[in-house]
Formats: C-alpha cells, structure tokens, sequence
C-alpha cells in the first residue's frame, strides 16, 4: 500500500464551508462601515467645496453653491464668472444620495455675498447611503458644521 499526502474531499468541504460562514458572517459588518465611509467622505468633500465657495465669495464679489439632488452633482459659480468654477459628483464618486429635508427646490443654492456672509436662512444637507447617515447645517451667515 502506497501512503500519499495530501487531503480528503470531506476535509475541503469542511473548510470551504467555515471559510463561507465567517465570510457571511463579516459581510454586513464590512458594508455598514463602507457605507458609514463613503457617507463621511462625502460629506466632507462638500464641507470643503462649501469652505471654498465661501474663500471664492470673498474674491469674486459673490459665489454660489448649486447641488442637483437628482445626480449628486455639486457645482460652484462665481460671481466674475457665471461659468462653474468647480464640480463634484457624489453620487457616482460615492455612491451617496444628497438631499436637503424641508426642501421640495430641484436644485439646493447656498449664496454667499461679497462679504463671504450666507444669504440663505439654515440649511441642512443630508447624505445617505444604505443606513449611514450624515450631515452638514449652513447657518444663515455661512459658517458650516458638520455632524
């Protein structure tokens, strides 16, 4: 009788379906903070074109944030150049759905004035993806804070 090495198909069974457990085990786990990351990293892109915008005002005697909530896209417009300056499109970039609660507009607008001041009451904006969630509320003078 020969003696070979090497394992039996019920061994490889075995494992391949603990390997599968654990796998479905960790999955949700690993796709709530993908989605908890992707909602953070969204919301601070934005938070940072929303500070730029605000520099650009400044400057430009005036700018104006515009997110399209139907495609996530983020534009800003100055005032010297009623061309968009900078985009961002959360939607495809993350996978985030942006909206403003309260708000029935097709498009958001944040203007800022010469003086860099929001002309705008509070606004919030919401960012969501599966069950993360996460936010952004512009006071009326401008300043943003993230939550």
């Amino acid at each position: 009788m020969r003696n070979r090495s090497g394992y039996t198909l019920l061994e490889l069974t075995v494992v391949l379906a603990l390997l599968a457990l654990a796998i479905g085990l960790a999955y949700p786990g690993a796709r709530t903070a993908a989605d908890a990351w992707a909602v953070r990293a969204a919301r601070d892109a934005v938070a940072s074109v929303l500070a730029g915008t605000r520099a650009a005002a400044l400057s430009q005697r005036g700018a104006e944030l515009l997110i399209v909530p139907e495609t996530g896209v983020v534009l800003v417009r100055t005032g010297s150049r009623p061309r968009a300056a900078r985009q961002l499109d959360v939607t495809r970039d993350w996978g985030v759905v942006v909206s403003s609660p309260g708000s029935s507009a097709d498009t958001i607008a944040i203007r800022y004035d010469a003086l860099g001041l929001g002309r705008i009451a509070n606004r919030t904006l919401r960012f969501e993806r599966g069950r993360s969630a996460a936010g952004i509320t512009v006071a009326a003078y401008g300043r943003a804070r993230r939550w």
